[in-house]
């Protein structure tokens, strides 16, 4: 297997992702920090149209403790929001959170959320993002549901018109099982894709947390393996297309 630092997974915007329909035990409950990397592309064709596009989507049955990251349609050359929707263990919204001018068209930007149990924050390059608006705010916990969850990268497990795929590009992807701090993000952004979150160095400390890390690899099936764990999201729909024809030479 040969894995490099310079690559990335382009989607379609239509009928491509990574996924795990699989429910597994995701190894994160009522704690977590998730990041990637994201470049939305400059055209959307007319079939991914919707106005938002999933980059990323874990959840148990019915949904249970479900966690659901889209981005609002590139307008322009204008920053645009991102929304964070997590339901608690009972299947119930948790939470909607919109936070805005965390990304803009053919430019890579690094973006992370957290969750402590109560609050819900995001980063945008490391800086905590002031810009937000809590659009649903309930009660209850995330916690690891029975049967496991399941996880689609560049999609979702809905049905209906008003959220697509994701149309452009992915780089690493990590899911650690605490609240990273602030700090902790400013080795990530600065080591870009040359930075490798299972190794502590500096103000990262939470190597030792990280219970999912998805790094593009050039050689097919491996751009979907999980480097720390044992959630490979290399099968799925149109996982081959994505595999072979959609690594791209590109980086932050």
């Amino acid at each position: 297997m040969a894995i490099t630092n310079n690559v990335a997974l382009q989607f379609n915007g239509v009928d491509e992702r990574l996924e795990q329909d699989a429910a597994s035990a995701f190894g994160i409950a009522n704690l977590w920090t998730i990041s990637l990397w994201l470049k939305p592309i400059a055209d959307v064709p007319e079939e991914a149209s919707a106005d938002h596009h999933a980059l990323l989507h874990v959840r148990g049955n019915n949904p249970r403790s479900e966690i659901l990251i889209w981005g609002a349609k590139i307008e322009g050359y204008q920053e645009e929001e991102i929304y964070v929707e997590l339901n608690s263990e009972l299947g119930q919204q948790l939470r909607i959170t919109r936070f805005n001018l965390v990304q803009k068209r053919n430019e890579w930007r690094h973006f992370s959320c957290v969750w402590d149990g109560t609050n819900l924050i995001a980063y945008d390059q490391g800086l905590l993002v002031q810009d937000y608006s809590t659009i649903v705010s309930g009660n209850g916990l995330q916690t690891e549901p029975t049967g496991g969850r399941s996880i689609r990268v560049g999609d979702h497990f809905r049905t209906g018109p008003s959220l697509a795929a994701w149309s452009g590009t992915l780089g690493h992807i990590g899911i650690w099982d605490t609240a990273l701090g602030p700090a902790e993000f400013g080795p990530i952004i600065s080591g870009g894709f040359g930075f490798d979150l299972s190794t502590t160095s500096g103000a990262y400390t939470s190597s030792a947390k990280l219970v999912h890390y998805w790094k593009p690899g050039d050689d097919f099936p491996f751009v979907g393996q999980d480097l720390v764990g044992t959630l490979d999201i290399a099968s799925g729909t149109n996982a081959t297309a994505t595999g072979v024809n959609n690594v791209v030479m590109d980086q932050p």
